[in-house]
C-alpha cells in the first residue's frame, strides 16, 4: 500500500488538499489503467477512508456529507 501511494502523485498531496473526487479518480485509475483488482482497491480504499476520517476528526479537513458515505462508493460501479 504505502508503496503505491509512493509512486503516484496522489499520494504526495497533502490530506488537506485533496478533494474526494481526486481520491475517486485515483481509485478508477489504479482499477482501468493500472489493472489492480478488487481486493486490491478495497484494501486501498480500507487504509484511505480511515485517514480522511482522522483528518474529519481533527479538523484537518472539512466534513463534507459525500466523504462519509465514501465507503459505500466503488470505482467497479
Amino acid at each position: 500500500m504505502i508503496n503505491i501511494l509512493k509512486k503516484e502523485p496522489f499520494g504526495r498531496q497533502r490530506i488537506d488538499k485533496v478533494r474526494l473526487s481526486d481520491a475517486k479518480a485515483w481509485l478508477i485509475k489504479l482499477q482501468k489503467m493500472d489493472g489492480r483488482g478488487c481486493s486490491s482497491i478495497h484494501s486501498i480504499r480500507g487504509v484511505l477512508r480511515p485517514a480522511f476520517q482522522m483528518a474529519v476528526d481533527d479538523d484537518l479537513i472539512r466534513k463534507i456529507r459525500s466523504v462519509l458515505r465514501w465507503h459505500r462508493w466503488s470505482p467497479m460501479t
